[in-house]
């Protein structure tokens, strides 16, 4: 085969595979049947009716799980043969090749996640009838919105307060009033389009930083072509890769232009307060300037979420939903700490032993970084959130998974962890798996990353 022709090969056969799944998984949806238990007035099949259905906790839910599964792992190969094909230093055929594969992927038949109909209620609330979505105490009324009454079918009226940032929702009400008059179906689709946006985002931002480092040449491919960002972004639409696109212009953009850095950071901390996390090191970099671009950085950074939250703030009560996203414990370490060994009751406890651990451990990540500047105590910090973390849903690895850009044991850690994570739908696609499952499972997405990472051969481009 002619060199020319080898990355429009894999291409084609990307696009190809994701066809093939679509269908399939189009008959999968049609055919199955959602949980329901009338003692308890639920009935799930309420998400197979909507638009662009949700599979939770439908009978044939392992079926679609595979499909899923093999499609991704299809797409990673084929993923790596292009890159192969096109060069390691070629990364705008990088972002060619994830615009086609992502353009297709938003077309995908079905959800895992129902987060983009939580988006679209938001963005309505606000932008479209000048609703704060962060307090939501009574019901909203009948025939509100036909489309926010679809959205209801999974959240239940009143809905869940917002627990996003409130530059995420001054944007998601932008885009709403924009195309408010849309079908339901297109506003997802909408939604999906612009998480594929960020993700074209935080590849450039990669490529930016990569630059400066030789050892990372091929970094930047295997990140953008990594399952975890193909599927949650152009598939489950998830905001976190906003945030996570305007923390890595941050970095890469401190050195030469701290102030605006300071604007990206707080742009990203406005969108999920968890960039938080990563502030003091960004203020670090740029104090090697001088200590008068890291105050600017620092005031501007904390400005911008306190200007956005304005518009929304209505008392202490504006943040309640906060806590209560915080209360959730599933499928994580401190889930198995909490409900297997006998901890039941105790939930606060661990909570705040797995918090302190975590700060001291954050304590001299800083110090070290202080001292050498180098990522991997960035990326420690974010390991170890994900670790301590109540709840670990797939998408929540995107924190992480710039690292796999990186070289060394990160890179590796990094892949995996966000590779396996994908696992997590096993406690939400299937109905109701055996409790010996969701452990196993929970076991796998955080130990065997550890181990794999440790001792799996390193390649050539991860030495």
């Amino acid at each position: 085969m002619q060199k020319v022709y080898r990355p429009l090969f894999w291409l084609v056969v990307m696009l190809a595979t994701i066809g093939v799944a679509t269908l399939v998984l189009h008959t999968l949806v049609l055919q199955a049947h959602a949980y329901t238990d009338p003692s308890a007035h639920l009935d799930l099949s309420v998400l197979l009716r909507l638009p662009i259905p949700v599979a939770n906790k439908i009978d044939n839910g392992w079926s679609i799980l595979v499909v899923v599964w093999v499609m991704l792992a299809t797409l990673t190969y084929c993923g790596y043969r292009y890159l192969r094909a096109v060069g390691t230093q070629s990364p705008r055929l990088i972002i060619i090749g994830l615009i086609v594969v992502g353009v297709a992927l938003v077309f995908f038949p079905s959800l895992l996640s129902g987060d983009a109909y939580a988006y679209i209620i938001y963005g309505r609330l606000f932008g479209v009838h000048g609703v704060s979505p962060y307090y939501l105490p009574l019901p909203l009324k009948t025939n509100f919105d036909p489309i926010i009454d679809q959205c209801l079918t999974i959240y239940g009226n009143p809905p869940p307060g917002d627990n996003y940032g409130p530059l995420w929702t001054l944007l998601a009400g932008g885009v709403s009033s924009l195309i408010a008059s849309a079908s339901l179906a297109f506003q997802v689709v909408v939604q999906r389009v612009m998480a594929l946006g960020f993700a074209i985002l935080a590849v450039a931002g990669l490529s930016r930083i990569i630059r400066r480092r030789q050892s990372w040449l091929g970094g930047v491919g295997r990140y953008a072509f990594h399952p975890l960002l193909l599927f949650e972004t152009a598939v489950g639409a998830h905001n976190d890769i906003m945030m996570v696109a305007l923390a890595l212009w941050a970095f890469a953009l401190v050195e030469e232009m701290p102030l605006l850095a300071g604007l990206l950071i707080g742009a990203s901390i406005a969108t999920k307060y968890l960039s938080l996390c990563v502030l003091p090191f960004l203020v670090v970099k740029a104090a090697r300037k001088g200590w008068k671009p890291a105050l600017a950085l620092l005031l501007i950074a904390l400005a911008i979420p306190v200007l956005t939250f304005r518009p929304f703030w209505v008392g202490q009560l504006t943040a309640q939903s906060l806590f209560w996203q915080s209360a959730n414990v599933s499928m994580s370490p401190s889930w198995i700490a909490t409900s297997i060994m006998g901890l039941v009751g105790h939930e606060r406890v661990v909570q705040i032993a797995l918090t302190v651990a975590f700060l001291a451990l954050y304590g001299v990540a800083l110090w070290r970084y202080v001292r050498n500047l180098d990522l991997r105590n960035v990326w420690l910090v974010i390991a170890a959130l994900l670790w301590i973390a109540p709840m670990l849903n797939p998408w929540y690895t995107l924190w992480l998974l710039p690292a796999a850009a990186s070289n060394g044991y990160w890179a590796r850690f990094a892949w995996w962890f966000g590779a396996l994570s994908l696992l997590r739908y096993v406690g939400e696609v299937p109905i109701y798996p055996p409790l010996w499952l969701l452990i196993s499972v929970t076991l796998v997405i955080f130990v065997a990353p550890i181990l794999l990472a440790r001792f799996v051969p390193r390649t050539a481009e991860d030495q």
